[in-house]
């Protein structure tokens, strides 16, 4: 998947970003200043995809946790296009002091800057905390002749495989699986709708979307089946579906998570990240708030910024060669 250029709808926010980095020293001793009462007024959480999906879900679900511990509204703000591009350009175009969040996963914080040119990298962006994990799932309609992932993955014939838009986190891992030996010809859908949709309606002979409830109770019901995980491991509410890496031939993989965090601009202050770290991990105790994004996405242990950092890094470096292969 040869690097690409996000759409003319970044220039706007590109050239704040550019006017942001000649702020040079002043721009750090301003955020540094204002540490000190951390939050001082209303903090943002950008959300660089439209409402209603996912990660806005769970955006809105962590927000009102937020405001209680720091005592300040907290506000979720969709700024959606370019794949992510257009939010995380705007969080990063704000000063690095802790009032302008974003909430993004995999697709947004990794695959973007590797496939388009954004002007920026997933470097430039500082995590707080990981507030959850899906994996990606391989899944076949109801009627398919395959019945088990290694039926699927090394089927004589060609197969068509829906992906969640084109560059997207599903259409990498679909590729991965390509370049490992699967016989697939990738295509594009608008979203996990979309490839939801193909599978119903027989267009496509499987696909890869980021589980979700909906998903798992199609699962159940037998109107969808969930052959693999494309995760490093299984996951404990699907015990019984191998992850793509048991198969043999395919162990390379494994990378096919999709992991939702909180970040902020690099060079956010310590205290301030240990404040907004320890809100966090707080309201991901939060029963009601672990509800509204699904338990068994939420894990038990917290996984802290210096965590989540190096995960999203492993990802960038598993994916880079297939995104930017010519």
């Amino acid at each position: 998947m040869a690097r690409r250029t996000v759409s003319a709808a970044l220039a706007g926010s590109t050239a704040v970003l550019t006017l942001a980095a000649c702020g040079g020293g002043g721009g750090s001793q301003a955020a540094a200043g204002s540490a000190d009462g951390y939050p001082s007024k209303t903090v943002r959480m950008v959300v660089p995809y439209p409402a209603g999906g996912g990660l806005d879900i769970a955006a809105r679900a962590v927000a009102p946790c937020l405001e209680k511990d720091l005592g300040k509204n907290v506000i979720v703000e969709n700024k959606a296009g370019g794949s992510g591009a257009v939010g995380t350009t705007d969080v990063l175009g704000k000063p690095a002091d802790g009032h302008t969040l974003e909430m993004v996963l995999t697709s947004s914080a990794v695959i973007t800057p590797l496939s388009n040119e954004v002007g920026y990298k997933l470097a430039d962006l500082q995590p707080v905390g990981q507030v959850a994990e899906f994996p990606y799932v391989v899944i076949v309609g109801k009627g398919s002749p395959h019945q088990s992932l290694e039926d699927l993955l090394t089927s004589s014939d060609s197969l068509k495989a829906a992906a969640p838009g084109a560059s997207s986190q599903g259409a990498v891992e679909l590729e991965a699986l390509k370049r490992a030996g699967a016989p697939i010809t990738l295509v594009p859908f608008d979203g996990t709708a979309g490839v939801k949709t193909a599978l119903l309606g027989k267009q496509v002979d499987f696909g890869t979307a980021v589980v979700d409830d909906d998903i798992l109770k199609q699962h159940a019901a037998g109107t969808l089946r969930i052959l693999g995980v494309t995760s490093g491991d299984r996951v404990d509410y699907l015990p019984d579906t191998p992850a793509v890496k048991e198969i043999s031939g395919f162990e390379s993989l494994g990378a096919g998570m999709s992991y939702f965090g909180i970040v902020v601009k690099k060079g956010t202050p310590a205290n301030v990240m240990t404040k907004l770290s320890g809100a966090l991990q707080g309201c991901l105790k939060d029963s009601a708030t672990r509800g509204q994004i699904g338990d068994e996405f939420v894990g038990d242990t917290f996984v802290d910024g210096a965590q989540l950092t190096k995960a999203f890094e492993a990802q960038s470096e598993a994916y880079a060669p297939i995104v930017n292969k010519s």
